[in-house]
C-alpha cells in the first residue's frame, strides 16, 4: 500500500517537473527585424507596427472567433512598454497595427512553430515593420534574397532585416 501511494506521489512530482519544464521554456531569438527596404517614411511622429502571432479559436456569446494572440512590446532595457491585445476587432482575423516613437524594441509573442519567440524590432519614423510568427508568410517577403530576410532555425521567414534600414 505504502509502494503504490509513493509510486502515485512520483509519478505526479514527475508529470508536474514535466509540465514546469515545457512552461518555462525560453522563448526561441532571432536577429532585429525592421521596415520593407526601400520604405519611404510618411509624414508622421511615430513608425508603425504588426505582428502576425499564432492564432487562437474561442467562443463568446455562443460565437466562434479566430484571433491572433497577444504579445509584449518591451524597450531596451527589458521593461515592458505595451500590451497588445492583437486583435483589429472581435471577429477580426488581422493583427492590430500598432504606433511607437522610433526606436528599438523586443517583441515577445507566440509563434505556430516555436510557441514564444523574441524578436528584436527597429521602429522607425512613418514606416511600418511587419513580424510574422506564423506558418504562412503572407507573400510579404516575395523577392527578398535570403540575406535581407530575418529566418527561425527551420528557415520560417520572420521579416525583413533591420540591417537594410541603415543601408
Amino acid at each position: 500500500m505504502k509502494t503504490q501511494r509513493l509510486l502515485a506521489l512520483l509519478t505526479v512530482a514527475g508529470a508536474l517537473l514535466t509540465c514546469s519544464c515545457t512552461l518555462m521554456q525560453q522563448p526561441v531569438a532571432v536577429a532585429p527585424v525592421g521596415p520593407a527596404p526601400g520604405s519611404q517614411p510618411a509624414l508622421a511622429d511615430t513608425g508603425f507596427l504588426k505582428v502576425f502571432t499564432a492564432v487562437n479559436c474561442g467562443s463568446a456569446d455562443n460565437m466562434v472567433y479566430i484571433k491572433h494572440t497577444d504579445y509584449g512590446i518591451y524597450d531596451t532595457a527589458g521593461s515592458r512598454v505595451k500590451s497588445v491585445y492583437n486583435a483589429d476587432s472581435f471577429q477580426g482575423q488581422d493583427p492590430v497595427e500598432v504606433a511607437l516613437p522610433a526606436g528599438q524594441y523586443t517583441v515577445q509573442g507566440w509563434s505556430d512553430a516555436y510557441r514564444l519567440v523574441k524578436v528584436p524590432v527597429a521602429i522607425k519614423t512613418g514606416c511600418l515593420t511587419t513580424v510574422n510568427l506564423e506558418k504562412d508568410d503572407h507573400g510579404f517577403f516575395r523577392g527578398g534574397n535570403a540575406s535581407d530576410l530575418v529566418q527561425t532555425p527551420d528557415g520560417r521567414i520572420v521579416g525583413w532585416s533591420s540591417s537594410l534600414t541603415t543601408r
